[in-house]
């Protein structure tokens, strides 16, 4: 079955991803509803979550895309411990 050639391809989106992205984005919220520290606690687990489906996804890319998916998960897990060492600090 040939795709036509006017549309471009279909995105499909792992629903396993869409958990961090909602935990990344609510976060803040809720550090500002009940305690800085529990928004903290979960923006690390989601970023840390984000950063290790990133680098799997890098592994099974076409080489093209290797390098940029790496540096995404890299860029998330540097996130991801400097928002650990503020929780730690904050403790």
């Amino acid at each position: 079955m040939s795709q036509d050639p006017q549309r471009p391809p279909t995105v499909r989106i792992d629903p396993r991803i869409i958990i961090p992205m909602v935990g990344i984005i609510a976060a803040p919220f809720i550090g500002f509803l009940f305690d800085p520290n529990i928004g903290l606690f979960i923006l690390i687990l989601c970023l840390a979550g984000m950063a290790w489906m990133t680098w799997n996804i890098a592994l099974q890319a076409p080489p093209q895309q290797q390098r940029t998916l790496k540096m995404g998960a890299i860029m998330n897990a540097v996130m991801a411990v400097l928002a650990c060492i503020l929780f730690v600090v904050r403790l």
